[in-house]
């Protein structure tokens, strides 16, 4: 489809030494790390480990598939085309993580990037979603500062 052709490659995040001490300290084997050029680095695995410890501090809903959200996911996030192209029925029914900012835009979407663009090509208007607690967010956040 059309919308593979926009993908690019984003450079790795180059980290100081507080920053990279910071991050692995946060770090278990097999966590996925995602970058945000604005906000700094958030650890999606331990999303998972919190939501399991903590439940009531995320909040689960059917968040609506923005036209714009998903350009803005083909155009400037590192995603892979074959993990969009292979991806099963089961996969795209897993939630997608988010997290709670102080920001302009209140939310930032951490980890599900691949199953988003896949719903939206499928047809899709929503799509599951958990929401971190400001708190939650907070440890999920795992280098503040913008890279």
């Amino acid at each position: 489809m059309e919308i593979l052709d926009k993908f690019i490659e984003v450079p790795d995040a180059q980290l100081s030494l507080p920053q990279f001490s910071q991050l692995m300290m946060s770090v278990k084997g097999g966590d996925q790390v995602f970058e945000s050029k604005n906000h700094g680095l958030f650890n999606a695995g331990l999303f998972g480990r919190l939501l399991a410890a903590h439940p009531s501090e995320f909040t689960k809903i059917l968040a609506p598939i923005e036209p714009d959200h998903v350009q803005h996911i083909v155009v400037e996030i590192q995603i892979n085309p074959e993990v969009i192209k292979t991806m099963t029925a089961r996969r795209l029914l897993e939630p997608v993580y988010i997290v709670t900012l102080d920001d302009e835009a209140p939310h930032l979407l951490i980890d599900g990037h691949h199953r988003m663009v896949r719903a939206y090509m499928l047809g899709q208007q929503h799509i599951k979603a958990i929401i971190a607690s400001p708190a939650m967010t907070d440890l999920i956040h795992v280098v503040k500062a913008a890279l």
